[in-house]
């Protein structure tokens, strides 16, 4: 399995957060499996969902028809990217972008 984080999420992530902290979140959230979070929403079949760690909420999309692996090639081959961070004050705004976002580029509700 693969987790990736976009650079605009690494930016802002190291903008709120010291150095340390930072490389302490991304650790914990490289072991982040495609059903940890809870679910925020579905744009075509890219799931949405948010974990949270320490005051940050953290945004990552999974393809909905991979997410159930059977083998471990498959399982290799999945793809999680975390792409957005939020506090609780702007949560819903970033949940809205990225819906926004993810529809631009093609997946449609």
């Amino acid at each position: 399995m693969v987790v990736e984080f976009s650079k605009l999420f690494l930016k802002k992530l190291k903008k709120h957060s010291s150095k340390s902290e930072a490389k302490d979140l991304v650790r914990k959230l490289a072991k982040t499996t495609p059903s940890e979070g809870d679910f925020v929403a579905l744009v075509s079949n890219i799931v949405i969902r948010e974990k949270r760690l320490k005051a940050f909420r953290f945004y990552f999309i999974v393809d909905e028809k991979r997410k159930h692996v059977i083998t471990k090639n498959e399982l290799k081959e999945l793809l999680i990217k975390f792409v957005a961070l939020s506090k609780k004050n702007n949560q819903q705004e970033v949940i809205d972008k990225l819906k926004e976002d993810l529809q631009k580029f093609g997946f449609f509700r």
